[in-house]
């Protein structure tokens, strides 16, 4: 994920280079009109490319965040976020299914361990209430329906 992002803002980049070279070689010609026009047309393409390129920055930042994040004793299967974008909670070999918020990534919330250290390989969070989460042990036909609220 980190390479498409790399890539995506390597190319808004150049694109606001671009932007610029175009608007600083665009010449005054006798229809004065279509000059100031043109350049007012670059200013706004610049302006959204910043944008984008600003959005990108800060996804980077956060996935970098992310992925510096030691929280669990073995492999992370899987990563979900709430509707919100700070809090998001992740399951792995471990058993464990922890709960992070964004903007305080040094600690972690364990909302469940299983008593047998299976794995959790799926969280979902629910749509309607964000307080409930449901996630799928290896190797069983049950799924856990957790309340964030109450930790087990």
């Amino acid at each position: 994920m980190l390479n498409l992002l790399e890539e995506k803002i390597k190319t808004a980049q150049q694109s606001i280079h671009s932007i610029q070279e175009s608007r600083n070689n665009e010449t005054k010609s006798s229809a004065g009109d279509k000059y100031v026009t043109a350049r007012a047309v670059m200013q706004l393409e610049l302006e959204k490319e910043g944008q984008v390129l600003h959005q990108l920055l800060h996804q980077q930042n956060e996935v970098q965040k992310i992925k510096k994040l030691i929280a669990h004793d073995k492999e992370v299967y899987d990563v979900a976020f709430t509707r919100g974008k700070d809090i998001f909670g992740s399951v792995g070999a471990d058993g464990s299914v922890r709960m992070f918020d964004l903007r305080s990534l040094e600690h972690s919330t364990i909302i469940y361990e299983d008593k047998k250290s299976r794995p959790l390989l799926r969280l979902a969070w629910n749509k309607q209430d964000p307080n409930y989460l449901a996630t799928l042990l290896l190797d069983d036909k049950q799924t856990l329906i957790l309340d964030v609220r109450i930790p087990s």
